[in-house]
């Protein structure tokens, strides 16, 4: 039996990206009170980070603040300035459950409108775009539930 390849690691690339598709000043309104090392968008590039690392540990993921390019792009804060960000991992989960749900769409939805825009129509004129539902949940309502049944087996 193979096992499949490992991923490439995750990089200055895949930040690069990051940046380029989620502008820092794109979240800028969502933040409130003093400034932190972990803005939202600093907050969004590190959950998105784990997930690329193959759900990397806390620790793994807050050690990526120290990395370039990710420590040269980080807020200006007092923090930042004097060098005292800490490799501590409680600030970054308490952030990550702090993070305003209307970010997260906010990312998605810009992402969403900046790939769409660039890509061509492929098939009939149109664009195009696979949805793989693995992961996604649909709000349970009774008009659904008629067009799309459960599915059965032997038992019922």
């Amino acid at each position: 039996m193979t096992t499949p390849p490992h991923p490439e690691p995750v990089g200055s690339r895949s930040f690069q990206l990051f940046q380029q598709l989620v502008p820092p000043h794109l979240l800028d309104a969502f933040e409130v009170g003093h400034k932190s090392v972990f803005s939202h968008w600093i907050v969004v590039w590190l959950m998105i980070f784990q997930r690329l690392s193959r759900n990397a540990s806390l620790s793994r993921t807050v050690a990526e603040l120290k990395v370039e390019p990710v420590a040269s792009d980080l807020p200006d804060c007092k923090r930042v300035r004097e060098g005292g960000v800490s490799m501590n991992t409680g600030a970054f989960s308490q952030a990550r459950s702090n993070l305003p749900s209307e970010v997260a769409a906010k990312v998605a939805d810009h992402v969403f409108e900046t790939l769409a825009n660039t890509q061509r129509p492929i098939w009939k004129g149109r664009r195009a775009f696979a949805l793989d539902g693995t992961t996604l949940s649909l709000t349970h309502r009774p008009e659904l539930l008629d067009q799309f049944p459960p599915a059965r087996n032997q038992h019922g």
